[in-house]
């Protein structure tokens, strides 16, 4: 088959077909943990007040960790929650392999870079992040 310009042109490889969710969850589900946020509404002396709080589920055995609260969760902490997450001291993803987190903004780009930077830097880490679409 000739091109534009009268070179043969290979036909487009053939994709890889993706594996639906529910298989790749059954495939990986002992190496599986999900993050996310809620919010708590505390009354103080200021008044009515907004915390943050990040927790890690360990999906096989329903075990939930809280990693973290703050009542303005700006790009600091959401940085400095990345780095604990991956700590060797914490248990929050000892032996798991994948970390779902849904597409919000709550886990900004450089959040999620600094996810891959610090799985890199700590030995024997070898988490993988996953970003669920919602």
């Amino acid at each position: 088959m000739e091109g534009h310009a009268g070179e043969y042109s290979e036909p487009a490889p053939i994709r890889r077909k993706r594996i639906p969710w529910s298989t790749f969850l059954k495939a990986h589900w002992r190496g599986l943990a999900a993050s996310d946020l809620f919010t708590v509404e505390v009354w103080s002396l200021k008044g009515l007040l907004t915390f943050y709080v990040l927790f890690v589920i360990d999906l096989p055995n329903r075990q939930i960790s809280i990693c973290g609260m703050t009542a303005q969760p700006d790009e600091y902490w959401k940085l400095q929650m990345s780095r604990n997450l991956l700590d060797p001291d914490t248990d929050f993803l000892r032996d798991k392999k994948h970390l779902i987190v849904d597409h919000d903004t709550k886990y900004s780009c450089a959040c999620r870079l600094a996810l891959e930077r610090e799985r890199e830097r700590v030995s024997g880490s070898s988490v993988c992040l996953l970003v669920r679409q919602t």
